[in-house]
């Protein structure tokens, strides 16, 4: 059996789509010194990896990478591990579900 592969975006797409993200990134947390950008071990990780450089390229932002490792079969089981130290991630703030997060104090 010989299996086919559609091209759904080219490189070029890729990048212009990972750029807008970027964009869309910096756009909303302009007023931050600092961001962290998360991805699960493997692709989401290098999507991440990829983000990253894109915001630090268009922004002063402070870009922080944190590969994430689990159990991708059985994510709710086994541990969740963090490539650093939770509590050196200045006071980490996560949306939840694309809910904005609320304004610091």
């Amino acid at each position: 059996m010989t299996s086919t592969r559609t091209l759904i975006l080219n490189d070029s797409q890729v990048r212009q789509k990972v750029r807008r993200m970027a964009f869309q990134i910096y756009e909303n947390n302009f007023s931050e010194k600092s961001i962290v950008l998360a991805g699960i071990d493997g692709q989401g990780y290098a999507l991440a990896e990829e983000l990253g450089k894109e915001v630090a390229s268009i922004s002063p932002l402070k870009v922080i990478s944190v590969k994430v490792s689990l159990n991708k079969e059985a994510p709710t089981e086994g541990d969740v591990i963090l490539d650093v130290e939770i509590s050196s991630l200045r006071r980490p703030r996560v949306p939840i579900q694309g809910q904005p997060l609320p304004a610091r104090a």
